[in-house]
């Protein structure tokens, strides 16, 4: 059953989750980024990188991959280029409350 659910699955999100409720509950909290990546490359969202090409994509998978390694930096940094620093009163106030947050943390 718990295959099925992973093969059945309609996005890499959903085939995530169902991997790790079903088939690796135990999968340690450092390695989830390693199974988001196969379930990304699988769906065809994230392609692997070949040496020559760029590592700084920029594309949402990327983020929540570099967030998942542990580069908290990244939403900051991916907030302000989506209207952070537009000086708009609602983004900007977002951005500062993560990263007061963050260092908080």
């Amino acid at each position: 059953l718990s295959a099925s659910v992973v093969e059945n699955a309609e996005s890499w999100s959903e085939a995530l989750a169902s991997e790790l409720l079903y088939q690796r509950p135990h999968l340690r909290p450092s390695d989830v980024h390693v199974r988001s990546a196969r379930h990304m490359e699988q769906f065809g969202v994230l392609k692997r990188k070949s040496d020559d090409e760029s590592s700084n994509s920029g594309g949402f998978e990327e983020i929540v991959l570099s967030v998942m390694k542990g580069n908290a930096g990244r939403v900051v940094e991916a907030l302000h280029d989506l209207g952070g620093g537009s000086g708009a009163a609602l983004p900007a106030t977002m951005t500062a409350l993560l990263c007061n947050l963050l260092t908080e943390a």
